[in-house]
């Protein structure tokens, strides 16, 4: 869009392009350098800034996993017609099965959130190492049968997330239940934590791949091959085309073009 060469600085975390940000603008010998910023919104309820760039989803990955990007994936990769009966099945399963990844997942994206509130007010930087805790869970969600997924019961209340998570601060039982009303009343794909997303998404395409390229599927009418691999450590780069790219993010980089032009 700014049809200009940059150079990016990773600063580690939200928190770290905040600090920066109020760090540069305060130095005159950087007032006439060209300087955007991009921070992920996370479980933030508040994600304004004068200056900095918000994705309106909790992260990047979100933008990867949603419906739209399988619809074009199917399309493009599958060479699935959209007025094929196959091209309505894989959305039905995925429909359905992210359904129930979402059920099995609400209480915990919820106690993240809390978690989240407590680190913003007591301005705490322990991270809980989510992935590292509790990746195993997210590995391969979706089963082979694309109807049902793995088994989350060890996540399934507050006391068991409390006993996973031994060192994390005690959320109060109704401040998680006004939070799992606050994500009934959102959109999942964008508020639920896009590393989970991601997971999902990566693990339905995957199972999706061995089953319609089988040639006597039990679940679909034809063999349709896609020679894609579907990676999570991969998927950010190998996927980058179909990504949802926001409007407010065309908006603010047309924003910062015009006032250097």
């Amino acid at each position: 869009i700014t049809q200009r060469d940059y150079k990016g600085i990773i600063c580690g975390n939200k928190n770290e392009v905040i600090k920066l940000e109020k760090l540069i603008s305060t130095k005159e010998e950087y007032k006439d350098i060209d300087k955007l910023y991009f921070i992920d919104k996370d479980f933030s309820d508040n994600c304004s800034f004068d200056n900095i760039y918000c994705l309106p989803s909790y992260s990047i990955e979100n933008e990867y996993s949603k419906i739209e990007v399988l619809k074009n994936i199917l399309i493009n990769e599958f060479s699935l017609d959209s007025e094929q009966a196959d091209f309505n099945k894989v959305i039905n399963y995925f429909n359905k099965t992210r359904a129930e990844f979402h059920t099995n997942t609400l209480l915990l994206n919820s106690w993240l959130s809390c978690q989240n509130k407590i680190r913003e007010k007591t301005q705490n930087s322990t991270r809980l190492k989510i992935d590292h805790t509790i990746g195993n869970y997210f590995k391969n969600p979706v089963n082979i049968d694309l109807e049902t997924i793995s088994d989350f019961s060890d996540l399934d209340n507050k006391d068991k997330i409390e006993t996973i998570f031994n060192e994390a601060p005690k959320v109060d039982t109704d401040i998680l239940n006004k939070e799992i009303a606050k994500f009934d009343q959102s959109d999942y794909c964008s508020t639920f934590r896009g590393k989970f997303e991601l997971r999902f998404f990566i693990s339905f395409l995957s199972r999706l791949q061995g089953e319609i390229g089988k040639k006597d599927s039990d679940l679909f009418d034809k063999k349709h091959k896609c020679s894609l691999k579907f990676e999570y450590p991969s998927a950010l780069t190998s996927l980058s085309i179909y990504a949802i790219t926001p409007d407010c993010l065309v908006e603010y980089l047309n924003m910062k073009r015009k006032n250097v032009a």
